[in-house]
């Protein structure tokens, strides 16, 4: 679950939301000066109107999600993405660094991993 407030004010410069989540409360990703993008899930099916600082961040999504429209309705910069199978960094490619992240998010010792990159 995210909370309001929830990165307000971190040094964040990517986010990528989990599959689970459903919502994105007023507040969640403002103030946050290093913010570039927030990858936001299908999952997701509401966005309050204040959630983010609109003008510095790009909005990552499937097309015709529920995030692609609301940036859209909301002038909000957007990049639709989509997956490839075993990108585990979600970097665009399947590579050894997908392999060494998936080993590790097995081990136990990180989840699913990207540098400079949080995942909620």
């Amino acid at each position: 679950m995210l909370g309001f407030y929830s990165f307000y004010g971190t040094r964040a410069e990517s986010v990528i939301l989990s599959d689970s989540l459903l919502a994105i409360p007023n507040y969640a990703f403002t103030n946050c000066p290093d913010l570039k993008d927030v990858t936001i899930p299908e999952s997701v099916v509401l966005t309050q109107p204040y959630a983010f600082d609109r003008d510095k961040v790009t909005i990552r999504c499937e097309a015709d999600s529920y995030a692609h429209l609301f940036a859209q309705e909301n002038g909000i910069a957007y990049e639709l993405i989509s997956h490839i199978l075993g990108d585990a960094d979600r970097s665009g490619e399947v590579n050894i660094l997908d392999t060494t992240c998936i080993q590790r998010w097995l081990a136990g010792f990180e989840t699913p991993c990207e540098i400079n990159t949080i995942i909620y």
